[in-house]
């Protein structure tokens, strides 16, 4: 009888403290980090800007809606921008022997951005953003390297993670176009949606 208290006892003790266990693992982490499962709604406000030496020549916000998930969670799909144009394109080939045309294509320009966040202690989040933008060049901006009959279009692509807080603002990249001298810097700005 003895052996059979001494064992439910035992039980009792271990359902008590696997309670408590469970229970902890339902309350936030330790240090103002979130439970595991948690989803934090951000805003995220990117602006590109364009300058021809110290004048500034553009100026393109841009923000997506991102849900930041905490770190132990699997990856999600990050959110994502599309913004271009197509333009058609000819294309210049050498003449065949059977004096056949060849067609031109489609070339599309313009802004694509994803973006995805995690969920870090101390109220800060890591904001992984890609940038690729394309755009022709016009006859004003060509350099003597890119003057020619056939189109010539010019890319931006950057990847990029930062570590941000609520309301924090970080300018992440700063590159020059070798070929016009135009400047472009980004800068991305958090907030905590309720």
């Amino acid at each position: 009888m003895r052996k059979y208290l001494y064992r439910g006892g035992l039980v009792a003790v271990l359902v008590v403290a696997l309670g408590g266990t469970i229970r902890a693992q339902d309350q936030p982490a330790a240090r103002g980090g979130p439970r595991v499962g948690a989803i934090v709604p951000l805003k995220v406000q990117l602006v590109i800007s364009r300058y021809q030496g110290d004048k500034k020549i553009s100026s393109v916000p841009y923000m997506l809606s991102v849900s930041a998930i905490d770190v132990s969670s699997p990856p999600e799909e990050p959110s994502r921008l599309r913004m271009g144009v197509e333009i058609p394109v000819s294309v210049v080939a050498p003449p065949t022997a059977d004096n056949k045309t060849i067609p031109g294509g489609v070339k599309v320009f313009g802004t694509n951005i994803d973006c995805a966040a995690r969920i870090l202690d101390n109220g800060r989040f890591k904001v992984t953003i890609t940038v690729d933008e394309s755009s022709p060049y016009s006859g004003d901006d060509k350099s003597v390297l890119t003057k020619g009959t056939s189109p010539v279009s010019r890319a931006f692509r950057i990847s990029n993670v930062l570590v941000l807080k609520d309301g924090q603002s970080e300018q992440f990249s700063t590159a020059t176009d070798r070929f016009s001298g135009e400047v472009v810097k980004m800068e991305v700005t958090i907030s905590v949606l309720n």
